[in-house]
């Protein structure tokens, strides 16, 4: 991405727009055997692995007059393939009452809203690295080896992640990794030889976007997974990015807030089960 590009305008409309589109080219460009259909009126996506998180919508702008039918559309199309999905609710979702034709489609409200944050990078403090290294006594670097993406391969493997879902991001990571491209990065933080965590950041639609924070459970409340975050936010730092963005697991929001990142608006996520 070139410099022209990095998004520097911190309106709160356009945070929250970017938010949403790296969120949508991260789906789009780093899963693998997708299918995406886009139009003005929604974004919807199928991978056809049997992961709820693997398949769904993620932009919703149906007039009233169409909102059930359409929604009737995209549930049939999953139901048909006995696969199961997410539908992604944000305030630029429409029409209002989009979750009650959801429910009414029998998709069912995860607990858990998703709080969509961002990060002005500009006020990170650049020597939170080295504390949370010490505290946690952990070395976080980039993959940058075939050698280490299997590494953070098996890692997610242990972590209980299925196996298709890994497989389907490390298909993406690989060539990236291989031809030194630098539009997408993974990290591992490792104690010794063992892997304790990693993270990973996608540069899209001009903001850094944060995806895959995971600590080793034995090691959580340690610091690895704030030395993991800031490994990456460090990074687009260095490539002159001025916002992060992420949405953000109930597990993740106090470190993330602890950080600096303020949430923007909510995910309501529907699951659908076949």
């Amino acid at each position: 991405m070139s410099e022209r590009e990095v998004l520097r305008d911190f309106s709160a409309a356009r945070v929250e727009a970017a938010i949403e589109m790296n969120f949508r080219e991260y789906v789009k460009n780093y899963w693998s055997q997708i299918r995406v259909f886009e139009d003005r009126d929604l974004f919807m996506f199928y991978t056809g692995v049997p992961v709820a998180v693997k398949n769904g919508v993620m932009y919703t702008n149906f007039t009233e007059q169409k909102a059930e039918e359409r929604a009737a559309e995209v549930v049939s199309y999953f139901r048909k393939r006995k696969m199961p999905f997410f539908w992604w609710i944000s305030p630029s979702s429409s029409p209002e009452n989009l979750g009650d034709i959801l429910a009414g489609q029998g998709l069912i409200k995860e607990e858990w809203s998703f709080p969509a944050m961002a990060l002005d990078l500009r006020d990170l403090d650049t020597s939170l690295l080295s504390e949370a290294h010490e505290q946690s006594g952990t070395h976080v670097a980039k993959i940058e080896t075939t050698d280490d993406l299997d590494r953070w391969f098996l890692f997610l493997n242990n972590q209980g992640y299925p196996e298709p879902v890994v497989q389907s991001m490390y298909d993406r990571l690989h060539p990236a990794i291989k031809e030194g491209r630098r539009e997408i990065s993974a990290y591992l933080a490792t104690i010794g030889d063992e892997v304790v965590g990693v993270s990973k950041v996608a540069y899209l639609a001009g903001v850094a976007g944060l995806y895959w924070i995971i600590t080793q459970p034995e090691h959580r409340g340690k610091g690895v997974g704030t030395a993991t975050t800031l490994a990456a936010l460090h990074d687009a730092c260095e490539h002159k990015y001025e916002i992060s963005t992420l949405q953000s697991s109930s597990l993740g929001y106090n470190l993330y807030s602890r950080i600096g990142f303020k949430p923007y608006f909510k995910y309501d996520v529907y699951r659908f089960t076949p």
